[in-house]
């Protein structure tokens, strides 16, 4: 099993298996984007491990950026949940288009990471219905998709995207765009 740990304030990953660099992964971008604040004591079978909790990128807690990850692959989600947790995001999912539709008109999400190939109602779908029933308020959506052909990009475009990262993603460039996304947004302090 793998562990995560806090030491002198830095993350240090114990992996094992084949989630090994992914951890590593998540422990260099908590390094990179972390700082000291908040953290959360643990006992784990009488060890005693801090467990970082992500600064907020606001500056205060419950003011993080809302984000909606729609991914219907569970390892997926997971990976691009926590690589947007760690670096200090508050995180919703959801597993197919319809839902994706459902809980961003509940949530109000800042920002949606979409997958293209969803179950049932396709991505494109779901964001042109998310940016249709919200608008002029509809938060802005990064696609996810294996499809990068120009055509696929257009039309992702067309669908209301507003932008779009390749298969397989790099949780440190999902981190970056989302964070460049919400900072270039209107009324972005």
């Amino acid at each position: 099993m793998a562990t995560l740990k806090l030491t002198h304030r830095k993350c240090v990953a114990e992996p094992s298996g084949w989630i090994s660099v992914i951890m590593k992964a998540l422990c260099l971008l908590r390094n990179v984007l972390g700082s000291s604040r908040g953290f959360r004591e643990s006992h784990r079978r009488g060890a005693k491990e801090a467990t970082r909790m992500p600064d907020h990128p606001s500056g205060a807690p419950g003011d993080a950026p809302r984000i909606l990850i729609v991914e219907d692959d569970l390892h997926a989600r997971r990976i691009n949940s926590l690589a947007l947790s760690s670096a200090g995001y508050e995180i919703h999912e959801a597993v197919d288009g319809a839902e994706a539709v459902e809980r961003a008109v509940a949530l109000r999400p800042d920002l949606i990471v979409m997958d293209l190939g969803l179950p049932g109602m396709s991505g494109l779908e779901a964001t042109r219905r998310i940016k249709h029933e919200m608008a002029p308020t509809a938060p802005l959506v990064v696609v996810l998709t294996a499809r990068a052909m120009r055509e696929d990009v257009e039309a992702a475009r067309r669908a209301g995207c507003d932008a779009h990262l390749a298969k397989p993603i790099d949780p440190f460039d999902l981190v970056h765009e989302v964070k460049r996304l919400l900072e270039a947004r209107p009324g972005a302090a």
